[in-house]
């Protein structure tokens, strides 16, 4: 039984091999009508003659107006809140007076000592700061990181940040 079993684990990749072989040459043998009238077949339709196995008859080819995304760029918005603000429309949250929160008129509360621990990536550390109320979403601190031109620039510690600090106050504290 020992021999068999060395005999099995020997042997196993060189099996193994030539199963895919022998698949693959099935396949091959299977196919190969096919595989020799590719060639025919490409020349046929550069030749512009018709191919019996291609119908196109009920193809739809009539022009569609499509939306130009590109026509009216001030109108592009690129906060994500501002959109479910307005698929809202008087939901929970915000009310029809108040004007939406923006990332500069988010400012912190309170002074709190913020801990960057070393090896974090810059979305982790947006996590963090989002979890300690220190901004206003994980994507406003990534966002304003990516306009200071401050992705290699965050650094490990333990700082400081002051109340009524912006997102772009607390990346340049993050930055020195």
């Amino acid at each position: 039984m020992k021999r068999f079993k060395d005999l099995v684990y020997d042997y196993n990749d060189i099996f193994v091999a030539v199963l895919i072989v022998i698949i693959a040459g099935a396949v091959i043998f299977w196919r190969i009508g096919d595989i020799m009238e590719y060639p025919e077949y490409l020349a046929r339709i550069h030749a512009g003659e018709t191919t019996d196995d291609l119908d196109l008859g009920e193809l739809d080819l009539t022009p569609e107006e499509v939306e130009d995304i590109n026509e009216n760029p001030e109108e592009i918005t690129t906060d994500p809140s501002a959109d479910q603000g307005e698929a809202n429309e008087g939901g929970s949250g915000e009310t029809a007076g108040d004007p939406p929160q923006t990332e500069q008129s988010f400012t912190t509360k309170t002074e709190v000592k913020f801990t960057v621990p070393p090896g974090v990536t810059g979305t982790k550390i947006a996590q963090l700061l989002y979890e300690e109320n220190l901004v206003e979403s994980p994507e406003a601190f990534v966002t304003a990181v990516s306009k200071a031109n401050a992705e290699t620039k965050l650094m490990a510690g333990t700082f400081t940040i002051p109340a009524g600090s912006t997102v772009e106050d607390i990346v340049d504290k993050l930055t020195r």
